[in-house]
C-alpha cells in the first residue's frame, strides 16, 4: 500500500522561487498562530470533534491579506463540508510571504509509515516539503491536531518531490540553492534514517526540479521539463531498481512535465500541461502508452487511491481538487478549498 502525490516545477519556476527564497526568514517552517484575523476561515471550519468525513490527507494555503502578503499552509486532514474542503485543524503550519501560485507547486504530501517509526504514526504519518527551510517534515494526527514527530535536513539543498518504496526506502528530490552549481537530484533514506546514504543524479535533467515516484519492484521515475528549439518537452527517466543510472522512460513532446505516480499493477501516471489544457497519460512499465484522459488546465498534484480506480488531481491555479475513474477518465467529483468569498490554493491532497 503506497500513497504518492507529486507537484510541478518549471525552470521558470524554480528561477523565481531561488530568489525569493534567499530573502525569507529562518522561520519559516514552523507552527504559529495567525497574526490576521481568519474569522472568515474558522466559519466554515469545522471543530475538531466534528471534523468528519475527512476524505483527504494533504497541504492548502489560504490568502491573509492583511498589510503584507502572506499566504498560511494547513497540512493535514481535510473535511468534505458543505462541498468545500476545509482544513480539520485551525492552526496553520507554516506562513510564506510570496504568492502561492508558486507555493502550490511545493505542495507535496505523502504518507510515510514505511519509511518512518510506525509506533509514532498513531493513525498514520505524512511528510511535506518545506524549501523555505530547506526540511522534510513528519507529522503524525492526534487529538485533531497535528503533532510534528520527526524531520530530515536537506540543507544546502531545496526539497521539492517525495516518494517511498514498499520497503521503506525515503526519496527526497532536491534543487541546489540560489547560484549553486550542483545538479539537482533525488537524495535516498533507507528506511528510518534521516541521514542520506546517497545521492542519485540524472545527468539530463540538469538543475531542472524533478517530480518522482517508485513502483512496486522499485523502480524509480523522475519527471522534468526540458526547453529544446524554443518548445518546452516532457521527459520521463527510470531508475531501475533505484539505482544510479538513469535511462529514458518517455518523452512528451509541446507540453510541460507535472505530477507522476505509479499503481500498484506498475503502470506509470504523468500529468502534462499545455497552454490553456491538462491530461493524464498512463504508460505500461515498457514505456507504452497505454491510455490518456483530459483534467483540468493545470494539474500540478496527482494520487492513486488504494483499489487504483480512483486519480485525484489537484489544480493549483482554479482551486480544483477532482476525482477522475481509473483509468478511464470519468470525472466522478469535484471539490474547492475554503470559502467561495476567499482566497484559497490547493497542494497535493491523498486519500489517508
Amino acid at each position: 500500500m503506497r500513497f504518492l502525490i507529486s507537484t510541478l516545477c518549471t525552470a521558470t519556476a524554480i528561477a523565481v522561487l531561488s530568489a525569493q527564497l534567499a530573502a525569507c526568514s529562518g522561520n519559516a517552517g514552523t507552527s504559529l498562530t495567525p497574526t490576521h484575523s481568519t474569522a472568515g476561515a474558522d466559519s466554515v471550519r469545522p471543530p475538531g470533534e466534528l471534523c468528519e468525513p475527512v476524505v483527504y490527507v494533504g497541504t492548502g494555503w489560504q490568502y491573509e491579506g492583511g498589510t503584507i502578503n502572506e499566504w498560511y499552509e494547513y497540512s493535514g486532514n481535510w473535511a468534505d463540508l458543505g462541498g468545500r474542503l476545509v482544513p480539520c485543524s485551525t492552526t496553520p503550519i507554516a506562513k510564506d510571504p510570496i504568492n502561492p501560485f508558486w507555493n502550490a507547486f511545493w505542495g507535496e504530501v505523502i504518507l510515510t509509515s514505511y519509511w518512518f517509526q510506525v509506533q509514532q504514526c498513531f493513525q498514520y504519518c505524512f511528510a511535506s516539503t518545506s524549501p523555505y527551510s530547506n526540511v522534510v517534515t513528519v507529522y503524525t494526527y492526534r487529538r485533531h491536531h497535528e503533532v510534528q514527530v520527526g524531520s530530515v535536513n536537506t540543507a544546502p539543498y531545496l526539497p521539492i518531490g517525495l516518494a517511498v518504496s514498499s520497503k521503506g526506502t525515503l526519496y527526497v528530490s532536491v534543487i541546489p540553492p540560489q547560484g549553486g552549481s550542483q545538479s539537482s537530484g533525488i537524495l535516498v533514506y533507507p528506511k528510518g534514517q534521516t541521514k542520506p546514504s546517497g545521492m542519485l543524479t540524472d545527468s539530463h535533467a540538469g538543475q531542472n526540479a524533478e517530480t518522482i515516484a517508485v513502483d512496486k519492484s522499485g523502480n524509480l521515475y523522475a519527471a522534468y521539463t526540458l526547453t529544446e528549439s524554443s518548445q518546452q518537452i516532457a521527459h520521463i527517466d527510470k531508475f531501475p531498481g533505484g539505482k544510479s543510472s538513469a535511462v529514458s522512460f518517455a518523452v512528451l513532446d509541446g507540453v510541460k512535465a507535472g505530477a507522476i505516480a505509479a499503481t500498484a499493477s506498475g503502470d506509470v501516471v504523468a500529468s502534462t500541461i499545455a497552454s490553456s489544457s491538462g491530461e493524464i497519460q498512463i504508460f505500461s512499465p515498457k514505456g507504452q502508452t497505454i491510455g490518456k484522459f483530459a483534467t483540468t488546465s493545470d494539474p500540478t498534484s496527482i494520487s492513486i487511491n488504494k483499489k487504483n480506480s480512483v486519480l485525484t488531481v489537484s489544480d493549483a491555479a482554479n482551486n480544483l481538487v477532482s476525482n477522475y475513474a481509473y483509468p478511464s477518465g470519468t470525472l466522478q467529483s469535484q471539490l474547492s478549498l475554503g470559502s467561495p468569498s476567499q482566497t484559497w490554493e490547493p497542494g497535493g491532497m491523498i486519500a489517508p
